[in-house]
């Protein structure tokens, strides 16, 4: 880390970067705990001793960390379970129940589904007032027949 009262001196290239032994020493000290908590996940793995696992665990962590790419999104699982619901749909109290989403969020889900960032990939889902259930009615780049709902604003993408 640089210096921050360090006075520039007109013969030293500006990419060289003062790093003080301070900073130094702290560096390795951070590398070698880490190597000490590696250490200690690595005999974690292979100890028999459950109650000592849980401990180092407990003061190490267990070393991994949760992604993103793992856990899929609420509107993709949404879609998925109005999708598998068939003809039938997906009742308004089920989505609830299952992703606490109501009326009026569903209305920005649907369009979420229809502006989908590659046309051919659009799911097309309409919601039944009288039977208070969404389903699918139609795929694609082009509206279903009869679609009187949300319709992406950019011609281009039609």
């Amino acid at each position: 880390m640089a210096k921050k009262n360090a006075k520039i001196d007109e013969n030293v290239e500006v990419s060289e970067v003062v790093v003080s032994e301070k900073d130094t020493k702290k560096a390795e000290r951070k590398a070698k705990i880490q190597e000490a908590k590696t250490n200690l996940r690595n005999f974690a793995k292979i100890t028999d001793d459950e109650e000592l696992k849980e401990s180092i665990y407990l003061l190490v962590g267990s070393g991994m960390r949760a992604t993103r790419v793992a856990t899929k999104s609420v509107n993709a699982a949404l879609l998925e379970a109005i999708i598998e619901a068939g003809d039938s749909g997906l009742s308004e109290m089920d989505i609830f129940l299952k992703f606490k989403i109501g009326r009026p969020e569903m209305v920005t889900k649907v369009r979420i589904f229809v502006k989908s960032q590659n046309p051919e990939d659009r799911v097309w889902v309409k919601f039944n007032e009288s039977a208070e259930t969404y389903s699918v009615v139609g795929y694609g780049k082009n509206p279903p027949e009869g679609w009187d709902g949300f319709v992406p604003a950019d011609e281009e993408l039609l």
